[in-house]
């Protein structure tokens, strides 16, 4: 049988993964609104080029799953010269 010490000793292993995840997930919305309201914009734009561009990007990224776009960025990406650690959300967070 598992004490409650054992319980308490977790809880602020688990405060500090809560923490990450917090900061992970207002740093993503609030990348990702800039990012769909930029998109947006260009849906709206009066230029061609830029209203086919917006469109592009956002039926790409509505017709693919997100594992599938997890897959490009981390086997893809590396072909083009681009590395991305599995780490690297996680050292974006580190507090200096």
């Amino acid at each position: 049988m598992i004490s409650i010490n054992t319980y308490l000793e977790l809880i602020p292993s688990l405060l500090d993964g809560a923490k990450v995840t917090i900061q992970v997930l207002v740093w993503s919305l609030l990348f990702t609104f800039l990012i769909a309201f930029i998109a947006g914009l260009g849906k709206l734009s009066k230029w061609m080029v830029i209203r086919g561009i917006s469109t592009v990007y956002i039926e790409i990224f509505r017709g693919t799953s997100l594992l599938v776009q997890f897959f490009w960025i981390y086997f893809v990406l590396p072909l083009f010269g681009i590395e991305i650690s599995a780490k690297t959300p996680m050292n974006l967070l580190k507090e200096e």
